[in-house]
Formats: C-alpha cells, structure tokens, sequence
C-alpha cells in the first residue's frame, strides 16, 4: 500500500515533553512549553491543560486518501492535504504545531470558535496584560504552499510558529536553515472563545533526529 507523504521536508512537532515557571521573562506567572519534534504530524495543544492532547498524522496511504481524507494531484501522483480531519470537530484543543507551521481552533472548517492576533513586534511579552481593543483575530483558512517543488493545501494560520531567515538577495531561506521567532508575541482565543492567552514562540533547533520547538503562556483578561 502506497504512503503519502505531506512536505516532510523538516521536523514536526511530535510530543509534549516539559514545562516550567518562566522566571526570565519578566512575567514569572508564564509557563514555559517544550515539544520534541520529529517526522510525524499536527500536535493538538490544550493551553488549559497544558499538554499535548492528541496527533494528526501527516502521511497518509491510498486507500485513506479514497476514503475520504483531501487531496490534490500533482505530476508525481496524490499527496496529502489536509490533516487528521477528524480533529477539525473536536474542541479540546486550542492550537495546533506542525514543524514551524500553526493551526488554531477555529474558522469555516473547525468547530471551534479561537483565533490568533499578532501584537506589534515593539511589544514585549511582560508587557501584555490585557487584549488590545483594536486587535482583530484572524481564523484559519486553506492556504497552498510550496515545498520540493510541489503544492501543498494545508487548513491553517497565516502565521509561523518560528520562521526562516532569508538570503541576502531575499531568494529564500538559508541553507541550512536558520529559524527566528516571530516578530510579534501571539494573542491566542481559546476554542470556547471565552478565553485569551499571550503565547510567545520562543526557539526551535534540531539535530539530525529531532528537534524541539519552545513557547511560553499565559491568560490575559479581554
């Protein structure tokens, strides 16, 4: 049986591995998140429990494709799309982490009711006590992309959990890679839609095998 593989072009977030009171960023309320990664898929994350509460696979076989997971053909055959489509309908979950890539509880095709806003690059995380009164929350959509030549169709947020830094001539990522943060600490709303987190992405480095993506939390009032 044929394997469809999703873009495994870098590491992807696969189990929730520590946490701890930030005490270096000012706001030692905070908690501080690691998640290993590897070659596996979408890691479905609770801010309220504080964990990893479920994967989404980012392969899939032929016959799950014919059954009902998306797809879109491309000059070497059928390649995923979409997720683990049945996390699309649960609500336990508030924001999700493939590789450098996120996906938060909300928009057309989740049931959730989150969304994620990007605070000014200027404001530090300490400084966010509360939700802007001006911030718009944006809500995942479908998005295509790119990757070893290929397209790809992924139901996600615009924004990166770490993104690359570029060339001098601005013609891609350097290689090897080099990830930065975000220019901006993330506002996260909750699946509920009744809560706001401050989330701040804070590294990713890897070694051959695995790799580690690392942010910190915590619940502002709207």
């Amino acid at each position: 049986m044929k394997k469809i593989f999703l873009l495994a072009t870098a590491f992807a977030v696969v189990a929730f591995s520590s946490c701890s009171d930030d005490k270096k960023s000012g706001d030692p309320a905070a908690k501080n998140y690691s998640i290993k990664s590897t070659y596996a898929g979408w890691q479905y994350f609770s801010i309220s429990e504080g964990k990893v509460v479920g994967t989404g696979k980012a392969e899939y076989t032929s016959d799950e494709l014919e059954a009902g997971a998306s797809y879109t053909s491309t000059e070497s055959g059928a390649r995923a799309t979409t997720d683990d489509l049945s996390w699309f309908a649960e609500t336990n979950w508030d924001f999700a982490i493939y590789k450098y890539y996120i996906r938060t509880n909300s928009g057309d095709d989740m049931d959730g009711l989150g969304g994620i806003y990007q605070c000014p690059s200027t404001v530090a995380f300490a400084d966010i006590k509360k939700v802007p009164a001006d911030a718009v929350f944006e809500e995942d959509e479908e998005l295509t992309y790119t990757g070893m030549g290929l397209p790809f169709v992924s139901v996600q947020s615009e924004y990166w959990a770490m993104r690359f830094k570029q060339k001098p001539d601005g013609s891609g990522p350097e290689m090897p890679p080099v990830y930065l943060k975000p220019d901006g600490v993330y506002i996260i709303r909750s699946a509920n839609g009744q809560k706001y987190y401050k989330v701040e992405f804070t590294q990713y480095t890897h070694s051959s095998d695995n790799g580690l993506v690392g942010f910190r939390v915590l619940e502002i009032s709207k």
